[in-house]
């Protein structure tokens, strides 16, 4: 089987956890961005939907405004028509000649002319403002390679040498032989068992000598950006510091104050003498003629007591509308008058309609009055 490098795994495993971050955090940066790109789209349409709708508001008010002007100078010439018909106010005369010039009046004082006021006193100085929120954490870095193998440690200490044996049993003494002749030295005996070891500790031995400083590892690569953290929570707003001490007088004198505030206007003069009357001026256009031959066409709708009704009065023919207007019968019948104006027909004359409810009131009718000049 063949040696594995555990260097070469190592360095292996750690470029795959990089690979996985790397990966993990353009997941993370992608998925960030499409939320805020829907965000922001979320925020446009709510934002173009309410100016729609404020748009919409607008034009419906615009076109309720005419509506109702409309309606009251409807109103207005239909009551007109009606105290014509009933002989309480007779038709407007012809307009009389522009009158005479009146002498001009006295000049006004001009404002714009008085002095400027003295500038008013600076303002106090603001409040500190309240300190910005901590940056976010930076994204943790990616692991660094590991490390060399360490040495191989020393040799540990010799165990303990066993227990003697026990001696064997002595033999029996045999009888004292001759004594015989001195034989040579023999050899040197093996050396016998190791003793025990001691359990107290010998002498400190001197201290040894300061060992070469080993050489300084190469600098790993730099770590690849962490995600970024959460943003804290605001801090606390500080207290408002003291009022700093006032400033020596300057020699510089400092910008123009703002316009002070416009002086009382002084009190009117006396009223000059009346001017000479100026010539007469010249005698104006005379207006048009009034209206004259006023013919009043009617149109009364079915007697029943159907809720909506409406009444057309036209003109004859020669003849062109100058007003209109409406009455209700009977005079008791509590109707709503939702229109009375002119209408353009299709022949390009003018006719005047009515139109009106009274849902469940009983049997009643709508006369609508066209005033028609020659």
């Amino acid at each position: 089987m063949a040696d594995v490098d555990p260097t070469k795994v190592i360095e292996d495993v750690a470029a795959g956890n990089r690979q996985t971050l790397a990966y993990s955090r353009r997941r993370f940066l992608s998925t960030w961005l499409a939320v805020g790109v829907l965000a922001l789209l979320t925020c446009a349409a709510i934002l173009l939907a309410a100016d729609t709708a404020r748009k919409q508001q607008d034009a419906v008010k615009l076109v309720a405004s005419s509506a109702h002007n409309s309606a009251g100078r409807a109103n207005t010439k239909s009551n007109d028509i009606f105290l014509y018909m009933q002989g309480k106010q007779g038709l407007p005369g012809v307009p009389g000649a522009n009158g005479k010039d009146g002498a001009p009046g006295l000049p006004g004082s001009n404002p714009a002319l008085l002095p400027p006021g003295p500038p008013g006193p600076a303002g106090p100085k603001g409040d500190t403002g309240s300190a910005g929120a901590v940056g976010a954490a930076g994204l943790t870095g990616a692991a660094g390679p590991l490390g060399p193998i360490g040495s191989t440690g020393s040799v540990g200490a010799t165990g303990a040498a066993g227990a003697t044996g026990q001696a064997g049993q002595a033999g029996a003494q045999g009888d004292t032989g001759a004594q015989g002749q001195t034989g040579a030295q023999g050899a040197q005996g093996d050396a016998g068992p190791q003793g025990a070891a001691s359990t107290v500790p010998g002498p400190t031995g001197p201290q040894g000598d300061v060992g070469l400083t080993g050489a300084t590892g190469a600098k790993g690569d730099t770590g690849v950006a962490g995600p970024t953290g959460a943003i804290g929570p605001q801090g606390a707003v500080g207290a408002t510091g003291a009022t700093g001490a006032t400033g020596a007088d300057s020699t510089v004198p400092g910008p123009p104050g703002p316009t002070g505030a416009q002086g009382v206007p002084g009190a009117t003069g006396p009223q000059g003498p009346t001017g000479a009357q100026g010539p007469a001026g010249p005698q104006g256009v005379a207006g048009p003629s009034g209206v004259v031959n006023i013919t009043v066409v009617t149109n009364t709708s079915a007697m029943s007591a159907q809720g909506n009704k409406t009444a057309l009065a036209t003109c004859p023919s020669g003849t062109k509308l100058v007003s209109g207007g409406f009455s209700v019968a009977p005079l008791s019948t509590n109707a709503t008058i939702n229109g009375s104006f002119p209408e353009l027909q299709g022949d390009g004359t003018l006719a005047w309609r009515v139109t009106a409810n009274n849902p469940g009131q009983g049997s009643w009718s709508i006369t609508a009055y066209a005033a028609c000049s020659a």
